[in-house]
């Protein structure tokens, strides 16, 4: 895969009160524009993510707890896994989104409420 063909996913985890406005300060602090944004399905209807996915016209996928769990991540957060069902939101939505033979190219990084992590794949 070559990057400058592959989509960009934004993987971002996120508290469900978590405004757009540090959604969009984390998306800007990655230094790439996403094509897509993935996260947890629970956080699908959250409205910080959803202002943020509008303000980008970027669209947003859900994947389960179950599909993220799957995902070979490099960190993990204990109180994602109480809450939320699996350890790693962020960099497991990226790369569940990526599809096969999907990287990650930037680790999760984090502000007051919410995470986020790029990968870079064909968004199977």
């Amino acid at each position: 895969m070559v990057l400058e063909e592959a989509v960009i996913i934004a993987g971002i985890g996120c508290r469900p009160s978590c405004p757009a406005s540090a959604i969009l300060a984390l998306v800007a602090a990655a230094g790439r524009r996403p094509d897509l944004i993935a996260t947890i399905d629970l956080r699908l209807s959250a409205p910080g993510l959803l202002a943020a996915a509008a303000a980008l016209d970027l669209p947003l996928r859900g994947f389960s707890a179950a599909d993220l769990r799957r995902q070979p991540t490099l960190t993990a957060a204990p109180a994602a896994a109480r809450h939320l069902g699996t350890p790693s939101v962020a960099e497991a939505a990226a790369l569940a989104a990526a599809g096969p033979g999907g990287r990650l190219i930037l680790p999760r990084i984090q502000n007051e409420c919410a995470t986020l992590a790029l990968a870079a794949g064909d968004a199977a």
